[in-house]
């Protein structure tokens, strides 16, 4: 539908008038052909607010208007003229956070849908737009707007998509920071704690999504001695990983990947937040999920979202790896035996069964498989790091659980391999769990020999076995892998041997 009629409604109709005439350009669509930049400058100029409740349009006419406005930006031939100041200014004037008090107070619906216009169009230009919200004392306003409880779930993502966006850099995080961020423990108790149901892209993950998201850039971005955040704060940070269910297949998703991101800006030492169920989540609820994935055990379902994922496991699993490590070095005795217990316990199976053709049986056989990965790097470094805190940053122990093998690459990046490694292991190893025959290279028991199958088989058996043996030799050597030769002669033997 062309704009004449809603220019028209907007310029001398009523607000039923207005609601209706954009309904219409609603169902049909926007069609670029029909628009031009004069004609959304037209139709922007009369959003006044004081006009708007002079004539009183009300707040559906504005709902409806608006939703026309959400439209146009997505229009990048005709939308330039809603970065405009003025146009942003009488937009934030609606929602009480412009200079001037708003004229009249719009409803729910209405306030939505002007803080998805500011979002989108920080979005789209988010350095110009941001700088426009400072200069007009915005930001700072939206910052006290999202503070208010209780709060749904539509209205935290909405206040704190455009709060995210405004602190991407640092050029603005000080006008965010000087508004306080106290409020933040209350704000994610209240998320946490609703029973609100959520609707599409408005759930409780979501809303806590942009929450997170928001304080990793406000952490990341200020400079001071004290963590920026209180203990209380990061405590309500820590409820996300261990009360919220994760999402399936990939656990490390939002919101628990961004509260991983927060928590790794704070200090575990002493606080109420590291503890050892915390701890204890993260292994199970987090990491041996991912690392089931990233072995190839999940479910069907599950390796079929993991393919073509947005997010690489190197990019999930990375900061996982790093906050573990911290809890370690950081997080006092009982949290560190705690972790120790979990991924690297004095029982480990170590039968030749976990050889890297099968699944890791544990988390621990995990990250031991994950020491000699080539396909996930930066998680071989951050199990690396890991282990190696768990044992006292001391390469004869690491040694000593893992088998020299699977550490020799950390021990050569980091220097630490020398002459008499491989001795002090085997050594270590006897006053370990391991027992005597634990192979000091693999970390794995040598199999004792079995009982001889071959004298239990029948002829026929032996015949069928002999066969499939010598196939197997005759494809490898077609092959070239091997040559059979005549042991005395030295000539090719079989069927294809040449004369």
């Amino acid at each position: 539908m062309p704009p004449s009629k809603l220019l028209e409604a907007i310029a001398n109709g009523s607000g039923s008038d207005v609601a209706a005439a954009a309904r219409s350009i609603l169902a049909a669509g926007i069609r670029p052909q029909e628009w031009s930049k004069d004609t959304v400058e037209r139709l922007l100029s009369g959003v006044n607010p004081q006009s708007w409740q002079e004539r009183g349009l009300g707040s559906d006419a504005l709902l409806q208007f608006v939703s026309v406005v959400k439209l146009l930006t997505r229009e990048p031939s005709l939308n330039e003229p809603l970065f405009a100041p003025r146009f942003i200014t009488d937009l934030a004037q609606f929602v009480h956070l412009g200079r001037d008090a708003a004229p009249f107070e719009v409803d729910q619906a209405a306030e939505m849908e002007i803080l998805k216009v500011l979002a989108n169009l920080v979005l789209l230009k988010r350095q110009e737009t941001a700088q426009v919200l400072v200069d007009l004392d915005i930001l700072p306003r939206a910052v006290d707007r999202a503070k208010t409880l209780p709060m749904t779930y539509e209205a935290a993502f909405l206040w704190y998509r455009i709060l995210f966006l405004a602190t991407a850099d640092s050029t603005h995080v000080s006008v965010v920071v000087e508004r306080g961020v106290d409020h933040y423990e209350p704000l994610l108790d209240a998320l946490l704690s609703s029973k609100e149901p959520g609707a599409g892209p408005f759930t409780k993950a979501s809303a806590l999504a942009e929450v997170l998201k928001t304080m990793f850039n406000l952490a990341s971005h200020t400079i001071q001695a004290s963590p920026l955040f209180s203990d209380a704060t990061l405590i309500q940070v820590a409820r996300v990983l261990a009360d919220l269910p994760p999402a399936v297949p990939l656990p490390m998703t939002a919101p628990h990947s961004h509260a991983i991101h927060v928590l790794m800006n704070g200090d575990p030492c002493g606080a109420a937040w590291c503890t050892m169920p915390f701890a204890k989540a993260l292994v199970t609820r987090l990491l041996a999920p991912e690392l089931q994935i990233c072995f190839g055990t999940g479910d069907t379902a599950s390796l079929a979202t993991l393919v073509g994922h947005e997010t690489p496991a190197n990019d999930r699993l990375a900061p996982l790896f790093v906050l573990l490590t911290r809890l370690v070095d950081r997080g006092g005795v009982e949290v560190k035996d705690a972790l120790k217990r979990l991924l690297a316990p004095v029982d480990l199976d170590r039968s030749t069964s976990n050889k890297p053709d099968a699944a890791p049986k544990t988390v621990a056989h995990a990250l031991i498989r994950m020491l000699t990965s080539v396909e996930f790097p930066a998680l071989r470094e951050g199990a690396e790091e890991l282990l190696f805190a768990l044992f006292d940053r001391d390469a004869s122990k690491l040694v000593a659980y893992t088998g020299f093998g699977p550490a020799a690459g950390f021990l050569v990046n980091r220097g630490l391999l020398s002459g008499d490694m491989l001795k002090a292991a085997a050594a270590s190893a006897a006053g370990t769990a391991a027992a005597a025959d634990v192979n000091p290279i693999t970390g794995t028991k040598d199999q004792a020999p079995g009982p001889d199958d071959w004298d239990k088989m029948t002829d026929e058996e032996k015949e069928a076995e002999a066969e499939r043996l010598f196939v197997a030799f005759e494809r490898l050597n077609k092959l070239g892998v091997i040559k059979a030769v005549d042991p005395t002669t030295g000539k090719e033997i079989g069927p294809f041997a040449k004369d």
